[in-house]
């Protein structure tokens, strides 16, 4: 089972605020789980499962980015991310990312398209593509659909 819990360090002027537009959103931990992961970090497992992933992420990161250049060519700039489960593909100007993200979807892909994530005009486009829950083998084959389509 996958754990997700965030957190915000906040000015305590606005503790009360937060955490009320928390209980708003419906987005609260069970002390139980709170407590296990407590006690997951404090017995220093938690610096070793981020050690590990981090190994894990930058190889299929790495992966990808091989795969893309290869199936993709020119077509995409794709520079390597520092760290973290995701990479942006920068598509042509001209390109609609988002009619691209709709085909990439209707083929298999998952992938968001940067202009839905932009507050602001913009003539940037692209795709963000998240790696970390590929294999190898879906990581070729995501870049082989992504080549294809964007020919």
């Amino acid at each position: 089972a996958d754990i997700r819990i965030g957190y915000v360090v906040v000015p305590e002027t606005l503790v009360d605020i937060f955490e009320l537009a928390q209980r708003q959103m419906g987005i609260l931990t069970p002390i139980t789980m709170q407590d296990a992961l407590a006690e997951f970090i404090g017995a220093g497992a938690y610096l070793g499962h981020i050690r590990k992933m981090t190994r894990l992420y930058k190889g299929r990161r790495d992966r990808l980015l091989q795969a893309l250049a290869a199936e993709a060519g020119d077509r995409l700039a794709v520079e390597a991310p520092a760290g973290g489960m995701q990479l942006l593909a920068r598509c042509p100007p001209h390109t609609n990312d988002q009619h691209l993200a709709a085909r990439l979807l209707e083929a298999g892909v998952v992938s968001r398209a940067l202009t839905r994530m932009l507050y602001h005009r913009s003539a940037e486009r692209g795709l963000f593509l998240g790696f970390a829950a590929w294999n190898d083998k879906e990581i070729d084959q995501t870049a082989r659909i992504l080549g294809r389509i964007v020919r």
